[in-house]
């Protein structure tokens, strides 16, 4: 399912759900990347966790534009995605930045 989300500075955030369980794995691309990175992985657990998968803002489906470009606002970033997600626990996978 793809989705998007506001952040909070108004920029739009596209990511993708797949699988089901009461975990989910949180996959964020690095630098210059996009959700489709982690595919092989979302195939591999989408039969026993929740996969998410997003593009973080500047990257793949999201906005493009925002007055500040920081760690800061990425970790919001995230923090609204994850907010979203309807799961016990959440596992952040990350790579790069």
């Amino acid at each position: 399912m793809d989705a998007d989300v506001t952040a909070s500075d108004g920029v739009r955030i596209r990511y993708q759900v797949s699988g089901s369980g009461p975990t989910a794995l949180v996959f964020v691309h690095g630098w210059l990347g996009n959700a489709a990175w982690f595919d092989a992985q979302r195939d591999h657990f989408a039969e026993r966790y929740t996969v998410v998968q997003l593009d973080l803002p500047g990257h793949g489906a999201s906005g493009r534009t925002r007055p500040e470009w920081s760690p800061g606002q990425f970790a919001d970033d995230l923090r609204v995605v994850c907010e979203r997600i309807d799961a016990r626990a959440l596992i952040l996978v990350g790579h790069s930045m």
